[in-house]
């Protein structure tokens, strides 16, 4: 868990709609109490996590989805009409106006119904908006559920990094790389007007 004194950027914490979500900034805390647990969600921990067992609380603090609301932003995907988030969407930001993002529904009654794909529309339209010019992305390849969601949001595989990884257990993993510019969006399916 990351925590900066730095003041938060406003305009990157606004809260957002989809059609079906609403995507509602949370802060440390909100994470640190893991409502969706994440931490013992099997699919959470093994696909995005890249372990074979549950969280420790110790690990939990290390690698969740922490936002610091100057670097790194979190979302929950809260379905419209309800309170409860069904999963979390992260973005981090990097060097040269890049940024990755990073997200996991843990509610199984969402699973499979583009919930992720639709709120990295709206969220990809926002952070292009506000000076974001390329976005990235790093999956293991057997992570099919997110390769899918790169895919389909039509970003480009740019590499395929083999054995750099590896799994507790010591099996080697081959993690796919994907980018989605900023012009390349624009001329898309999923650009939004400006606003």
């Amino acid at each position: 868990m990351r925590l900066r004194l730095k003041p938060p950027n406003r305009d990157l914490m606004t809260e957002l709609e989809t059609p079906r979500f609403i995507l509602r900034p949370v802060g440390p805390l909100e994470i640190l109490r893991d409502p969706g647990d994440w931490r013992r969600t099997e699919w959470i921990y093994r696909d995005l996590y890249l372990q074979e067992r549950p969280l420790s609380l110790v690990g939990w603090l290390k690698c969740g989805p922490f936002p610091d609301q100057f670097r790194r932003f979190t979302s929950a995907i809260v379905p419209r009409g309800e309170s409860r988030a069904i999963g979390y969407h992260m973005v981090t930001l990097q060097r040269g106006n890049s940024a990755s993002c990073t997200a996991g529904i843990h509610d199984a009654a969402w699973r499979g119904k583009d919930a992720t794909v639709e709120a990295r529309i709206r969220i990809l339209n926002h952070y292009f908006r506000h000076g974001i010019e390329r976005f990235t992305g790093k999956v293991e390849a057997t992570n099919f559920a997110s390769v899918f969601t790169y895919r389909k949001l039509g970003y480009t595989q740019v590499a395929t990094v083999r054995g750099e990884r590896h799994r507790p257990d010591g099996r080697p993993l081959d993690d796919l790389l994907f980018e989605m510019r900023k012009e390349d969006w624009m001329r898309g399916p999923h650009a939004e007007p400006d606003r």
